[in-house]
């Protein structure tokens, strides 16, 4: 029975991210109760893209088996941000951790870009982080 509670509420959280992602909603204008979102800080963001030099030979597919999609997949550290892990990133909005780079340690997070040329004309900034829901695993 707790089990799925839980999976309803995962559920639940994910319909209201995809809502809000989709509206480009920022976390402070949600009215939902956020107190167990992980706030982790100033975290450096960088791009990727699947071109060969940003993705070497993996193109789109995803350390988790995904396939890297445009304003849904990031790369993290998963010792810092767990796979499957709903992120909100202040100023870019929701995303979830499908990935990870061998330049990705800590608090960094590269964001998955469609284009090549963006991902350069995007460069290295710095945003709030906060993980709005872990993957549940039990």
């Amino acid at each position: 029975r707790l089990k799925m509670f839980k999976v309803k509420k995962i559920i639940a959280a994910v319909a209201t991210v995809a809502t809000l992602a989709a509206t480009n909603v920022g976390l402070s204008a949600y009215s939902g109760d956020f107190s167990n979102a992980t706030y982790l800080g100033n975290c450096k963001l960088t791009f990727y893209c699947p071109c060969s030099s940003c993705s070497d030979s993996w193109g789109k597919q995803t350390a988790t088996g995904t396939t890297a999609k445009q304003g849904r997949t990031i790369a993290v550290d998963p010792d810092v941000i767990p796979y499957g892990s709903t992120v909100y990133i202040e100023g870019w909005g929701y995303y979830v951790a499908e990935d990870c780079g061998g330049g990705v340690n800590g608090n960094h997070i590269d964001i998955y870009r469609d284009s090549h040329a963006v991902c350069r004309k995007l460069g290295v900034q710095n945003a709030k982080v906060y993980i709005v829901e872990e993957e549940w695993t039990h």
